[in-house]
């Protein structure tokens, strides 16, 4: 199976307090896609976009937003605070999160990548989104490297302007 790019959605969000607004979507062209609205809101702690983020930040604003647990969102189970902070460890060394559908939304594979602003904190992420059907593992590394790419050039753009 090979994963083109046209097979999965793009989005942008915003950090906003412990959650994730989506701002901006581009739609994949297959029948079968993964959709959130824009305006959509989910928590850091269940999205590969706020683990992106998490991963960016000092050791206690983390330790913050992950002090009340959250047992589900949406209707699904969600990671534990313990088994987060692991996920973050593995995500700053990867260079970006990993979501395999554990999380929020399940049967779709997520990476995402932080967007930070001129002093270096994460402001926003990039997400790839794709249902789990279509995702290709030997695929992963490229389209990881096009998301840190396309995070890395807009938190260019928010430290020039």
């Amino acid at each position: 199976m090979v994963f083109a790019l046209g097979s999965a959605t793009v989005l942008l969000g915003l950090r906003d307090g412990d959650e994730y607004l989506l701002i901006a979507r581009e739609d994949s062209t297959q029948l079968i896609r993964v959709f959130l609205e824009v305006g959509t809101r989910v928590p850091l702690r269940a999205s590969s976009a706020g683990c992106a983020m998490m991963a960016r930040m000092e050791p206690s604003e983390v330790d913050e937003l992950l002090k009340p647990e959250l047992e589900e969102f949406a209707d699904t189970p969600v990671l534990t605070s313990e088994e987060l902070r692991k996920e973050i460890v593995r995500t700053v060394k990867r260079g970006y999160a990993l979501d395999m559908s554990s999380w929020y939304r399940p049967h779709v594979c997520s990476i995402g990548a932080a967007v930070t602003n001129a002093a270096g904190r994460p402001i926003a992420a990039v997400t790839l989104a794709v249902p789990q059907m279509r995702y290709a593992r030997s695929q992963e590394k490229t389209f990881a490297r096009m998301v840190v790419a396309a995070a890395d050039e807009i938190s260019k753009l928010v430290a020039s302007a």
